[in-house]
């Protein structure tokens, strides 16, 4: 079942359609347990907290969108890549700046799992093309 670069990369799209839609929660409430649990600060500004979590929701959305598809949509998941790139230089960032915990960083930085995978699977794509 996983003995091709591409089911690999789907398996992983449908493992982080679900994380990013439960993330998406934690983002926009994170006051709620799940946002405490992820370590998010619980005090952050309304507006910016329900707009990241839509954000992350909407690239949930995607990834479940791309995982469904007959064939990967290489631009496509390109720009998850980049997403879940911008996701943990944000929180390496933050963690840096102290403003977001030790735990919250080493959570969101699991994105770099993606990452690696969909930009290897794109790089390798590219090269056989």
């Amino acid at each position: 079942m996983l003995n091709t670069p591409d089911s690999w990369v789907r398996l992983s799209l449908w493992v982080t359609a679900p994380l990013n839609l439960v993330a998406a929660f934690a983002f926009a409430f994170p006051g709620s347990g799940l946002g405490q649990f992820v370590g998010l600060p619980a005090d952050a500004q309304l507006f910016f907290t329900v707009f990241s979590g839509a954000m992350v929701g909407l690239f949930g959305c995607v990834y479940l969108w791309l995982a469904l598809q007959p064939e990967i949509v290489r631009p496509v998941l390109c720009i998850g890549a980049c997403g879940k790139s911008l996701a943990v230089v944000t929180a390496v960032s933050l963690y840096a700046a102290g403003h977001l915990t030790g735990t919250a960083a080493l959570r969101l930085c699991g994105d770099l799992v993606f990452v690696v995978l969909w930009f290897a699977y794109l790089m390798q794509h590219r090269a056989t093309a």
